[in-house]
């Protein structure tokens, strides 16, 4: 007799199914992005870009050698979505909000099946990425 495999929870699998999307979704706009980018279209100039990053440069020489607009930072694609480079970035910001949005439904969902504890945990986890996000908590180097 075949035994009954465990039902994965079901904020595990909202959880799963929000993160996987939006990172697919993610991916192909930061794919799109880059294949204006490498064709011409940014703010940045590609060859040089690419020149300063095979040669481990950092983010400010790169700005100030490639770039064509003065210091970007924050979400500064927004303002330039025609350009490749920022479209990229977009891409790249929906992915890393991907897991964001994935735990806050994980969280609700915990609430729902009245779950404290581990909504707890997910309030915790919900908050720290929020925070880095938004650039209160970041890795300095």
């Amino acid at each position: 007799m075949e035994k009954e495999r465990p039902k994965p929870p079901v904020t595990g699998i909202a959880y799963g199914e929000f993160a996987y999307w939006l990172t697919i979704i993610g991916m192909i706009i930061s794919i799109v992005g880059t294949s204006i980018y490498l064709t011409g279209t940014g703010l940045l100039d590609a060859s040089c870009t690419l020149t300063h990053l095979w040669r481990g440069e950092d983010i400010h020489k790169i700005m100030e050698e490639c770039g064509t607009v003065g210091e970007l930072s924050g979400h500064w694609y927004l303002g330039y979505l025609s350009k490749g480079d920022a479209i990229a970035m977009l891409g790249v910001a929906i992915c890393a909000m991907a897991a964001v949005v994935g735990i806050w439904v994980a969280c609700a969902l915990t609430v729902k099946e009245k779950d404290y504890k581990y909504a707890l945990f997910a309030l915790v986890v919900g908050l720290i990425l929020i925070l880095c996000v938004t650039g209160v908590i970041a890795l300095k180097h």
